[in-house]
């Protein structure tokens, strides 16, 4: 399994996905404008076994099987926000802090 390194960038109209692997390595680019992040890594798994991270393959995980669109769309986001910051982990924190506040004020009411 190789190690996959992606990142959001401005490519040609009709390219949407490239990547070049390496020995021990993939790296990816994608067009946001053209193709989601839970897409493009969806193209890139059909030519190479690759993983991100245990947490970040988690979220493709769960985006890739949503049944909801919503759902979907949600996975997507953070993995877009991912590829744009390169902070997985702030990310992540961001994240789940949102779903905490959420959660408190859904409770409160």
């Amino acid at each position: 399994m190789k190690q996959a390194y992606i990142e959001q960038v401005a490519l040609d109209h009709g390219a949407k996905v490239v990547f070049k692997e390496f020995a021990d390595h993939v790296r990816v680019a994608y067009d946001p404008d053209q193709i989601s992040p839970l897409d493009a890594r969806g193209v890139l798994g059909i030519y190479v076994h690759y993983t991100e991270s245990p947490e970040i393959d988690r979220i493709r995980d769960a985006g890739s099987t949503a049944e909801d669109e919503n759902c979907r769309e949600f996975y997507s986001i953070i993995l877009g926000e991912i590829d744009r910051t390169g902070d997985a982990p702030g990310i992540v924190r961001h994240v789940l802090g949102l779903m905490e506040q959420a959660h408190s004020e859904e409770r409160g009411r």
